[in-house]
């Protein structure tokens, strides 16, 4: 779609340009032969194009410096010969048409170096852009899964010993909080955003589960001070808050 787009406004470029010189030009041009004045003036995108599509990408921007001025010194001199030719099989003199050519010479660098440099730079801002966001979405994958696989297979050893000691509501909501995180991790963790309060849930029922491996004088506290209480309404990367509990 971009290459159709970038074809199509250069097509248009070409036909204001013609039609540049074939309703622009002064009273000046019209003694000249019409084909030596449209040669001279084509002498410009022929310039452009040569230079954007084939001497930049090709040597500039390999760094074959020699190679390129070479090149571009060739291409002003046929330009120039075949001028010369022109002139000399019209039998007119040469002044004005010669400085215009010169000029047309010119613009046909200048104007290439700066829509070739410019589209790079777009086109590397898209890239950078395109990196910038697949480095983000790889460094989320990475914290979604950095849940440590023996922790469920710790918690479920927790749960069977408790359920071998004792049998009430404790067993039962430890299990029932396992099944959450469960759900959690295979479902909510995909999603690109999440509200708060389903990660502060996450991570308090992670807490409860860690205290059941540890003893009875060991006790985690979990505080959380925020001026907001639409918890609902916040929303935040899944598992982004993880790290920092597991740390």
């Amino acid at each position: 779609m971009r290459k159709h787009l970038e074809a199509v406004i250069h097509v248009l470029a070409l036909l204001q340009y013609w039609f540049f010189i074939e309703f622009g030009l002064g009273s000046s041009w019209e003694s000249l032969p019409e084909y030596l004045v449209y040669y001279v003036f084509m002498c410009l995108p022929i310039v452009f194009y040569a230079n954007v599509f084939w001497l930049i990408p090709s040597f500039l921007r390999r760094k074959k410096w020699l190679v390129y001025v070479l090149l571009a010194m060739l291409l002003c001199s046929i330009l120039g010969a075949i001028f010369l030719l022109l002139i000399m099989l019209a039998n007119i003199g040469q002044t004005l048409l010669a400085a215009t050519l010169a000029s047309c010479i010119f613009l046909g660098f200048v104007t290439s170096f700066g829509y070739r440099f410019s589209k790079d730079w777009i086109v590397n801002i898209g890239v950078v852009e395109k990196l910038n966001a697949e480095k983000s979405a790889m460094e989320l994958a990475f914290l979604k899964s950095q849940i440590d696989p023996h922790f469920l297979f710790n918690t479920l050893n927790s749960l069977v010993a408790l359920a071998l000691s004792e049998k009430g509501e404790k067993t039962a909501d430890a299990i029932a909080k396992l099944g959450t995180l469960m759900r959690y991790n295979l479902h909510d963790s995909h999603a690109e955003r999440i509200s708060l309060e389903k990660e502060i849930d996450y991570l308090q029922k992670y807490i409860d589960l860690q205290q059941l491996r540890m003893s009875d004088n060991c006790r985690i506290e979990f505080n959380l001070r925020i001026e907001n209480k639409d918890l609902q309404q916040l929303k935040i990367a899944p598992m982004l808050l993880m790290p920092i509990v597991e740390n």
